[in-house]
């Protein structure tokens, strides 16, 4: 079964952080988030979520096409 996350209120903020760094000369973006769910559809499912994000950035490629 797979499920989608939905969040029911638009107006609070996860908490989370963000932070861009060089390492070797090249930009990383590194990112934390934690989410608690009220809501679970069985005793089996999870309460908490954390979650890491470890991302190269890299040149668009795209945009000269919009200039």
């Amino acid at each position: 079964m797979i499920g989608l996350r939905e969040r029911q209120d638009h107006d609070t903020d996860q908490p989370g952080a963000g932070k861009t760094v060089i390492w070797n000369g090249r930009p990383w973006k590194l990112g934390a988030e934690i989410s608690y769910f009220i809501d679970t559809p069985d005793a089996f499912a999870q309460e908490w979520f954390i979650g890491f994000n470890i991302s190269p950035v890299v040149e668009n490629g795209l945009v000269d096409w919009f200039k």
